[in-house]
């Protein structure tokens, strides 16, 4: 292979990288910008949908639960400054919340035999007993998902705004689970 050939292979091998670094480095103030407006998030199997959260959690909650009064174990404030420091640490106290009023709401209905930590399963209880309906389970479903996502896909980013609407529906449907 002659130094002709070995230049041109070496142009050819790197020309994507070089051009995606370059990309990069020129949009980086543009992409900062849209990043905290990035409301769905998919990589693999990862797939984050807070925007939708929000909106959803809005048509099926009955309006008087949908208030800025603090139903949550953790009160909003004190998750609002964890959020600050650490979105994903807020996201799992607001779960945790939203946990405890299942159990709750499922030792008022006299709902038992479920087994410690089986979230998905006492949700689907809940349903089978008509203690929620449909929409209020799949809502509760997808803010487990979302939990779960947030709590595991190390190198995703959340944004700020992403994180006070999980808060604000946890919060809502906390108080939703109390008046059951």
């Amino acid at each position: 292979m002659d130094a002709l050939t070995f230049l041109s292979n070496m142009v050819e091998s790197l020309a994507w990288p070089v051009t995606v670094i370059v990309a990069v480095i020129v949009l980086k103030k543009p992409l900062e910008k849209l990043l905290p407006t990035i409301r769905k998030f998919q990589y693999k199997d990862l797939n984050l949908e807070f925007g939708e959260l929000a909106r959803q959690a809005e048509a099926i909650l009955p309006k008087t639960t949908q208030v800025t009064i603090e139903h949550m174990k953790v009160p909003i404030t004190a998750l609002r400054e964890v959020a600050d420091i650490s979105p994903r640490a807020a996201i799992m106290e607001a779960w945790r919340s939203v946990e405890y009023e299942l159990k709750e709401a499922a030792t008022r209905k006299n709902i038992t035999e479920l087994r410690q930590g089986n979230t998905k399963r006492l949700i689907d209880r809940l349903r089978e007993n008509d203690v929620i309906s449909g929409p209020i389970a799949v809502l509760l479903h997808d803010l487990r998902a979302l939990r779960n996502d947030a709590v595991h896909a190390a190198e995703l980013e959340i944004s700020s705004a992403s994180t006070e609407q999980y808060i604000v529906t946890a919060n809502n449907l906390c108080n939703y689970l109390k008046s059951i």
